[in-house]
């Protein structure tokens, strides 16, 4: 065994408690469903505008036009 192999060896052992906790925090996809989107498009409408309150990156301002 080479240096190469050992470290390969040792980062992909230390990935897997990482790799674990990511599978356990991922919800799992909600299918597409159109009465669930209405609900949604109809709840969101019922509330006033809420702007975000970012302003875009200094680099996109200064785009030429």
């Amino acid at each position: 065994m080479n240096r190469r192999d050992l470290l390969k060896g040792s980062a992909a052992l230390a990935a897997i408690p990482l790799m674990a906790r990511v599978a356990a925090a991922a919800t799992p996809a909600q299918p597409f469903d159109y009465a669930w989107l209405k609900g949604h498009a109809r709840a969101l409408a019922s509330k006033p505008y809420d702007p975000s309150g970012q302003t875009p990156a200094p680099a996109w301002l200064n785009l030429p036009d």
